[in-house]
């Protein structure tokens, strides 16, 4: 296996020959012509360190030395009791043309596919001859490749993000209300949100939150998904619209009850005025 590169990966196909004549260099590079000492780099660093300071996309540090203890009985990997695991021990053991075909499989499973994918694009390009097939490369480079890759992780981000906002738990939802629950959130953000929470953003719609961090993005949606997941459910929804409609039916039967009683009233005095009682004698 290859050492790490500590050049950052190029932005474009700057790699290309500018002549006819010319061939693109190795893919190993001439600084990289075995892996590096691992005991010559400082511990609990992130490791390779690139020349012009950029991150590496996979990373790795270096620990201090650990030397596991094992019991005074057989390490695990020789307590083995059925007679097909001691077979296949045996076999382990004996065998080293055994031992290289298992690490060459797994390392085909585990490695082949990335590596084919880097190799296969840069040998690509490094064996165009022709100036067209360059440009074309480039062009297909610049505005196909790389605007539909930058458009699908941004997709990418904000369906994570809305999927992190709605499964957020209470737990993990108390670091986020340290940092943002004291602070007054935008309302234009605010309402933004309540719109579009439903579904992830599409490109258009995720400029309006670029001026916004991730976490507070997360914060306030999964308030805002919490509260409507009781206002919109359906049977929430009846069972208020049910104690709404009965609660007015209650106020309108006690309005008209007390209505009916003051032309009750009314009528009774009416009717005294103009037809007094009369006395009667026996």
């Amino acid at each position: 296996m290859r050492g790490h590169s500590t050049r950052s990966p190029p932005q474009r196909l700057e790699s290309l020959p500018t002549t006819t004549t010319e061939r693109s260099p190795s893919l190993r590079g001439s600084k990289h012509r075995k892996v590096p000492i691992i005991s010559n780099h400082p511990l609990n660093t992130l490791l390779p360190a690139s020349k012009d300071g950029s991150a590496h996309p996979q990373p790795f540090y270096v620990t201090q030395a650990v030397v596991m203890m094992l019991s005074e009985d057989r390490p695990p990997w020789k307590q083995v009791s059925k007679q097909a695991e001691v077979k296949l021990l045996n076999l382990w053991d004996n065998s080293e043309e055994f031992r290289k075909r298992i690490l060459k499989e797994l390392l085909k499973d585990c490695l082949h596919e990335q590596i084919n994918s880097i190799c296969s694009s840069y040998l690509v390009g490094a064996n165009t001859k022709l100036k067209k097939d360059r440009k074309l490369l480039v062009w297909l480079h610049e505005q196909v490749i790389e605007p539909v890759v930058y458009e699908q992780v941004e997709i990418c981000v904000y369906e994570e993000t809305w999927d992190t906002a709605r499964m957020l738990t209470e737990s993990e939802a108390k670091p986020y209300a340290r940092l943002y629950g004291d602070s007054q959130a935008d309302d234009t953000f605010l309402t933004f949100l309540r719109d579009h929470h439903r579904r992830p953003l599409t490109l258009d719609e995720g400029k309006s939150i670029y001026s916004h961090r991730w976490g507070e993005v997360v914060y306030h949606l999964n308030k805002i998904i919490s509260r409507a997941s009781l206002t919109e459910n359906y049977a929430i929804r009846k069972l208020e619209e049910q104690f709404v409609t009965q609660i007015a039916a209650q106020v309108l039967f006690q309005e008209g009850v007390k209505y009916m009683e003051q032309e009750m009233k009314d009528l009774d005095e009416s009717e005294r005025v103009e037809r007094p009682p009369r006395t009667i004698y026996v």
